[in-house]
């Protein structure tokens, strides 16, 4: 690890090469092997040499609970080598994870089993799991990690719904489960902390703009809610000196959105308010509204 950190690649490999010379299936060794010849090539004949020796590993330690992580692991960026992921190679390694959880049932792996499965699409699979996980308390910062994901598949469930600003019972669902989560927020690590900000922006909006032709005030605490939401991930992108324009997009047609519901309620006033700060955020409809008065 020394060397590897160091930027000698070649010189670490070679050190665990040379220790594996005389003891070719030492599990700590060998693991260590995969971990940083996986950070330092994408190979595909690389890996497929790495399977084998660790197969071979397994035969003489067929219990060790590190050999058979890796080797699960090992699959998982395997089906990820390409572009598109290897439908065969992910269910290898959906397969080696669900043994790995069935022996070990930690949070930990439910959560890598259950994003193999999201990736493949197997939604069900993926929810029992986290729900298994959950079932057992966890800690908060493994609980918080389970919840996103399991709010991030309810969500790509009504990934058609958001599309045509439909509100259902995924999206329903998915809005739910990140408000329990919503506590507990800053124990995600920063990316994910800006992605569930922004999703939960997305979700108050869709529902927003769902009830807008049945219910103006209705609407309004929906639309308040999402540009409370997609501030709290723009305030994240400020702290790193950032201007993420996509979400500034989105926050622009938010404030469209309440200064049509004030409009509705002839509340002129509020309306500009809205309509300028969306210009302001570059939302051309907003402008020419604005131009028209």
């Amino acid at each position: 690890f020394d060397f590897f950190f160091k930027k000698d690649t070649k010189a670490a490999l070679q050190r665990l090469e040379n220790g594996l010379q005389n003891q070719p299936s030492q599990p700590e060794l060998l693991i260590t092997l995969v971990d940083l010849s996986t950070r330092a090539s994408n190979d595909k004949n690389l890996y497929t040499d790495l399977q084998a020796r660790l197969s071979k590993a397994r035969e003489g330690f067929p219990q060790h609970q590190q050999l058979q992580y890796i080797q699960a692991f090992l699959s998982a960026q395997q089906a990820a080598l390409s572009e598109k992921l290897d439908p065969v190679q992910a269910e290898a390694a959906l397969t080696q994870y669900e043994a790995l959880y069935d022996r070990y049932s930690t949070p930990q792996y439910a959560l890598e089993t259950a994003q193999i499965a999201r990736q493949l699409q197997h939604l069900d699979k993926a929810h029992v799991l986290i729900d298994r996980a959950l079932a057992k308390s966890p800690d908060m910062t493994q609980e918080s990690r389970l919840l996103r994901l399991k709010g991030d598949l309810w969500l790509e469930a009504g990934a058609s719904d958001l599309d045509a600003g439909r509100w259902t019972e995924n999206l329903l669902k998915a809005q739910q489960t990140y408000e329990r989560l919503a506590p507990h927020a800053d124990l995600l690590v920063y990316p994910e902390r800006v992605q569930f900000f922004y999703n939960l922006g997305l979700l108050a909006y869709t529902e927003g703009r769902a009830s807008f032709n049945n219910s103006a005030s209705e609407a309004l605490t929906h639309f308040n809610r999402a540009a409370r939401y997609y501030t709290q991930a723009g305030r994240l992108f400020d702290q790193l000196n950032m201007i993420n324009a996509p979400l500034q997009q989105d926050l622009a047609k938010v404030y469209e959105m309440q200064g049509m519901v004030y409009q509705r309620q002839n509340d002129t006033y509020k309306a500009r308010e809205a309509f300028q700060q969306a210009c302001e955020l570059r939302l051309e409809s907003s402008c020419k509204r604005l131009q028209s008065e």
